[in-house]
């Protein structure tokens, strides 16, 4: 908690080293051809263009596909999760 209020990304970025290293993931995913492809990374870039436009923060285009990247993923576990209980409580 203490080393999140001094840099508010080190719980994502904490998360993400034990995501990418809980029961070998980020090597798994590798092998098996997980990741954006290059047009989902042609349309993220331009995502990205267009809210760094919108918002002003032409230097923060990077950060930009970054967090619409992560709301994607989020969104994608969310629903995973939702799929997942609803055939449990069958």
């Amino acid at each position: 908690m203490a080393q999140s209020l001094r840099d508010p990304s080190t719980a994502l970025t904490n998360y993400e080293d034990f995501k990418c290293s809980h029961r070998e993931t980020e090597r798994q995913c590798r092998n098996h051809g997980g990741g954006w492809g290059k047009v989902a990374k042609g349309i993220w870039c331009e995502l990205a263009k267009t809210s760094a436009l919108a918002t002003g923060e032409l230097e923060s285009e990077r950060s930009c596909a970054t967090m619409h990247q992560q709301r994607l993923a989020m969104t994608l576990h969310r629903e995973n999760a939702r799929a997942c209980l609803k055939r449990f409580a069958r």
